[in-house]
């Protein structure tokens, strides 16, 4: 399911995850809070969502978020992975995506800042 927020029992310096399967036996009760990260993985991709809830009274689900609820699609498909699979070979992991100078994400630099110019020159020399 995901990660709880805030202090966890039995008291450590680890994550403790709670997972909603037939066999957990975690209690949710009202004034829990969770980071709620449901996925699907498939193979070589996968899709996840995260969200910050809190458990209310006789168990209903609060989200943290006020984000309208619909699906957001893209005409365009461009993928905002890993650098290295966007260039076949291992580089610095720096935003998660290749920068704007590239052109492969977004297709524009004019918003490329100092810090992806600077790695967008070290991938391509």
């Amino acid at each position: 399911m995901g990660y709880p927020v805030g202090l966890s029992y039995p008291l450590d310096w680890g994550e403790r995850t709670a997972s909603i399967r037939p066999e957990d036996t975690t209690v949710l009760e009202a004034g829990m809070t969770f980071h709620f990260m449901p996925a699907l993985w498939i193979d070589s991709w996968g899709l996840e969502t995260t969200e910050a809830i809190l458990i209310g009274e006789n168990g209903a689900v609060a989200p943290f978020g006020q984000v309208e609820r619909k699906l957001f699609a893209k005409t365009r498909q461009r993928f905002a992975c890993h650098p290295s699979r966007l260039f076949g070979k291992a580089v610095d992991y720096v935003h998660g995506r290749a920068c704007y100078e590239c052109e492969v994400c977004h297709g524009s630099a004019s918003v490329c800042d100092d810090v992806r110019r600077s790695w967008c020159r070290r991938v391509r020399d």
